[in-house]
């Protein structure tokens, strides 16, 4: 199941998005043997090389530079999507967010376990942003150079992204 999340207006420095927000549910099922393993073979099939295996940052932060995957391989947390005034989603073992550039994010609570697997379109890397509103200007302006991705990691080069943020008027 896909959950399409609208985060468009800005909050203080973080400048959000007129794409949505993808939360793809229980892409790879708990009981895998290796969930990581599994995320970053789909990741890297769709054509998002994957980077790291961590946490997400206490902090609200976001990219502006790329666009970011992340799936849950254990674990469970709360997310706060959208700077400090964003709702907060559970995500749990298997789920996948697909975050574009300029919407922030932060770990508000976690298990002791929690990890994910992270990723990005080929050739890109991220930048770390804090929310400071005098650079939201800046900030904007340089979303709108980075190109949107060839494929979604999750469901391929038709679907996903590909559709959603086709619809988004990007």
């Amino acid at each position: 199941m896909m959950e399409i999340v609208h985060i468009h207006k800005p909050c203080k420095g973080v400048p959000n998005s007129p794409l949505p927000l993808l939360i793809y549910r229980k892409v790879i099922e708990a009981d895998t043997k290796d969930v990581a393993e599994s995320l970053e073979h789909l990741f890297a099939k769709n054509d998002w090389p994957p980077h790291w295996r961590s946490s997400v940052y206490p902090f609200t932060h976001f990219h502006t530079t790329t666009h970011e995957v992340v799936g849950v391989y254990v674990g469970s947390a709360e997310l706060q999507l959208g700077g400090d005034n964003g709702k907060v989603y559970r995500v749990e073992v298997g789920d996948v967010i697909l975050i574009p550039a300029g919407v922030g994010h932060k770990c508000i609570s976690a298990t002791d376990d929690f990890m994910l697997v992270g990723a990005y379109p080929p050739d890109y890397n991220p930048d770390i942003c804090r929310d400071q509103p005098e650079k939201l200007s800046e900030r904007t302006e340089a979303i709108k150079r980075i190109e949107l991705p060839q494929s979604d990691p999750v469901l391929g080069r038709s679907e996903g992204c590909i559709k959603q943020w086709q619809i988004a008027g990007a």
